[in-house]
């Protein structure tokens, strides 16, 4: 799929050889022309519509636990800063050690413990570099600790919006569209304005059933390799989701806020189409109906096949582009 080709690119871009504008161009030729917002019949939806504008949501609200789940390992981490250590540490002592146990030390899970048992009292006069070996192997995982707690929380500076590429899943409907009675808003790719950073910033949800690992990125970050490091890596993690959730087909704009931000609306073109769950209440056709005549919004009536599992959608309202 098209998808492992985009993640590749997201994965090979560092610093030094940043890959990410050719990951958006690539994700650009295989955009959707529609993506659509499944809604609850609730005010807060409606205001939405009415307001042409999207709600940026935490992921701490989703109901997938392993959602945005920014997964590193501690000892990984604190094995590759500690292995940084080995040469200057051997260096600053003046410490005799074959090339060995140097390189023993260094393919070691702990880099330090392990170089500290090859060291002897011969070193750097008034300098005691086995104490220090093993002292610093014990600090070393209390900072990793830190800087992994400080990655995590990136999470909660994440906002993001999800959408899908369907508008006709029975199991989005019944999710989402709350069990049927709810509404869907389309939005057309095209009317977007081609500075606006909406397109950008959305991105194709990709479908595993492993977690994925950014501990290879975290790696080089506290190793110092500035070079080989890329700071969109948790994007990564972000665009990850359990298999499970493949039906949903989902798109997702995606916004890390430098600071918290509360105001978490965004402006959004005038939707291009409303269908209202085939069980809409007479009520919600109603309201949702006077909001689209009123910003000549066409509406269609989702309703159950007769001979298949599957919903068809019939236009009730309008037909032209809609307007502000």
């Amino acid at each position: 799929m098209w998808t492992n080709e985009f993640l590749e690119h997201l994965k090979q871009s560092t610093i030094k050889e940043p890959r990410i504008e050719q990951a958006i161009a690539f994700k650009r030729q295989h955009l959707p022309k529609r993506i659509y917002k499944y809604r609850s019949d609730n005010a807060y939806a409606r205001d939405n519509l009415s307001s042409s504008t999207i709600w940026l949501a935490s992921p701490d609200s989703y109901n997938d636990p392993y959602d945005c789940f920014l997964r590193f390992s501690a000892p990984s981490m604190t094995s590759a800063f500690e292995r940084t250590l080995v040469d200057p540490f051997i260096d600053g002592y003046q410490l005799e050690i074959p090339p060995d146990k140097i390189n023993a030390a260094k393919q070691s899970a702990t880099p330090l413990k392990t170089l500290s048992e090859n060291i002897n009292a011969v070193g750097k006069p008034g300098a005691n570099p086995k104490q220090m070996a093993e002292f610093t192997s014990k600090v070393v995982p209390e900072f990793v600790e830190r800087t992994v707690e400080m990655l995590q929380a990136m999470r909660s500076v994440l906002k993001m919006c999800s959408f899908s590429e369907v508008s006709d899943s029975i199991l989005m409907w019944s999710l989402y569209g709350d069990n049927h009675q709810g509404f869907c808003i389309e939005y057309d790719l095209a009317k977007f304005d081609s500075s606006d950073a909406f397109l950008r910033n959305l991105y194709p949800v990709i479908y595993s059933h492993q977690l994925f690992d950014l501990t290879p990125w975290a790696e080089k970050l506290v190793a110092g390799k500035r070079e080989d490091f890329t700071d969109i890596f948790p994007l990564l993690g972000v665009l990850q989701k359990f298999e499970g959730w493949a039906y949903e087909k989902e798109w997702r704009y995606v916004l890390f806020q430098e600071k918290p931000n509360p105001n978490r609306e965004r402006p959004m073109p005038v939707a291009s189409r409303v269908f209202l769950g085939a069980k809409a209440l007479p009520s919600t056709t109603k309201e949702l109906m006077e909001i689209c005549e009123k910003k000549n919004v066409p509406v269609s009536q989702m309703r159950m096949s007769n001979d298949k599992y599957g919903l068809v959608a019939d236009p009730i309202s309008g037909s032209g582009d809609a307007q502000i």
